[in-house]
């Protein structure tokens, strides 16, 4: 998977997450500005990336737990970015969530370096969606194909019927 990819399931989880929450669209359609909070809220609410393993180089105890060198550990971001203890209301969708710090892109040394390409790949293709069209529909209520990586989140296609503004 390549970082084009992940910016395709990033576009996709925004569009089902706006078509699961119709007032949310509706209020992004009337205030465009809200998109950078968007992308955000889609990041961390459906994040593309759902988990970041990791491999010890070093022995360390971390919450009681003791992990050895060359140990692996699985860093689930899905489950961080609706952790009640960072997000209020973590399991709500808002796209005018201002105070957001999820880890969609990893965090410290780790952290994507092509982040804020992504979120405004994102931000202009969602602003002309919604700019060029009056209304987006699925076509059908089939399930959607997901990508076969437990790592990934998204659909590897999503059909949909886009009205001209």
């Amino acid at each position: 998977i390549n970082g084009q990819q992940v910016l395709f399931f990033l576009q996709g989880n925004a569009v089902l997450e706006l078509l699961a929450h119709p007032d949310a669209l509706a209020r992004l359609r009337a205030d465009p500005g809200l998109l950078p909070t968007a992308i955000d809220e889609v990041l961390r609410f459906a994040s593309p990336i759902q988990m970041d393993p990791r491999r010890a180089t070093r022995p360390i105890e971390l919450h009681g737990r003791r992990i050895e060198t060359d140990q692996f550990v699985l860093c689930w971001l899905g489950s961080a970015n609706r952790d009640e203890a960072v997000f209020s209301a973590p399991d709500e969708f808002d796209v005018a969530r201002t105070d957001n710090r999820h880890l969609a892109f990893g965090f410290g040394p780790h952290y994507c370096l092509g982040a804020n390409l992504a979120s405004l790949e994102a931000e202009v293709a969602l602003r002309v969606l919604l700019a060029r069209t009056r209304s987006i529909a699925r076509t059908d209520d089939a399930p959607l194909p997901l990508h076969p990586s437990i790592v990934f989140r998204g659909v590897v296609t999503l059909p949909v019927e886009l009205r001209p503004a």
